[in-house]
């Protein structure tokens, strides 16, 4: 099976100008992480070529992931629950909005957390470091999961540590120094389904958020979260294809409720402006209303993960 989260640029966004307020897109396949989804990294090591810019993708050997143009390559590797990802190549302007895009599906597969030694990769300017403050903004609400960096070289470290990076992801000289800070994860419950794409699915994934919800001991978001289910599940209804399944995942983490469906529509969840007149608000204007935070993830190799973060306590 495919990851579930694949290439594109992650948006999290609290307004965007348009017209009505339709979610535009949506798809799924499966999360990573999840005990029903088998990864095909072939082992605990997978290499993860991104290139960007022209052509499919194409598999090389099991284990490893080839996406057409670019200069990075992704080594992967896990350590006491975390994601350990050695770039290899060039950091630049040309591609450190892509490399940002990796860290954060990266972090999609919620380890405990994501740790990027960086002592492989060439990084000619320091307006390029940005890539990794912005993937620290765009995972801090969903999915939370840290983002550190790990230089050996006592230049490199001092380097990061003078940049403006260092003031959202922390530097260490090791791998065990950065997983060894790490604060006790806090703890993170999850249930996923994988809907048919069918009219009943809305009602199917409501019987879901009532289910979930009274098994976690969460009442008070169960209307809000019904809510915002049934207008993530009719927007992948409208736009997914319609071969595809729709997947929804359900995390409570730290007194936040967290609804995302997933499709393989690569087109982002755009909100729009309302238009004046009788007609009322789109289905994101909803989901914007009453989640904390929204956003649209891409997911490998195709299509992207909506989701809102709704507060467990009454408002």
């Amino acid at each position: 099976m495919p990851d579930s989260f694949g290439g594109g640029r992650d948006r999290v966004r609290l307004g965007r100008s348009g017209r009505d307020g339709r979610l535009f897109g949506s798809h799924l396949g499966g999360y990573p992480g999840d005990e029903s989804v088998e990864p095909d990294t072939g082992g605990p090591v997978g290499v993860v070529t991104s290139d960007r810019g022209a052509g499919a993708r194409s598999a090389g050997p099991k284990g490893t992931r080839r996406m057409a143009n670019s200069e990075i390559v992704w080594v992967r590797t896990e350590f006491e629950g975390c994601s350990i990802i050695r770039p290899r190549g060039e950091l630049n302007s040309l591609n450190y909005r892509h490399f940002s895009d990796d860290l954060v599906k990266f972090a999609l597969d919620e380890p405990r957390a994501v740790v990027v030694p960086v002592d492989d990769l060439a990084i000619p300017s320091d307006l390029s470091l940005t890539a990794f403050s912005s993937a620290w903004m765009r995972t801090g609400t969903w999915p939370a999961v840290p983002i550190l960096l790990v230089a050996t070289s006592a230049m490199l470290r001092a380097r990061l540590r003078s940049s403006v990076v260092d003031r959202f992801v922390p530097v260490f000289a090791t791998v065990e120094a950065a997983v060894a800070d790490l604060a006790d994860t806090p703890p993170r419950r999850r249930a996923t389904i994988k809907l048919t794409r069918a009219p009943p699915s809305g009602r199917r994934a409501r019987q879901f958020i009532e289910e979930v919800v009274e098994r976690w001991a969460v009442p008070e978001v169960r209307a809000d979260a019904a809510l915002v289910v049934t207008e993530l599940v009719e927007n992948s209804l409208i736009h997914a294809d319609s071969h595809d399944e729709i997947g929804l995942r359900l995390e409570l983490c730290k007194g936040v409720f967290t609804v995302a469906v997933s499709d393989s529509d690569p087109r982002a969840a755009v909100l729009r402006e309302p238009v004046p007149g009788p007609d009322q608000p789109g289905s994101l204007h909803i989901v914007a209303r009453l989640a904390l935070a929204w956003g649209c993830t891409p997911r490998r190799p195709l299509g992207k993960v909506v989701w809102a973060a709704l507060p467990v306590a009454a408002r």
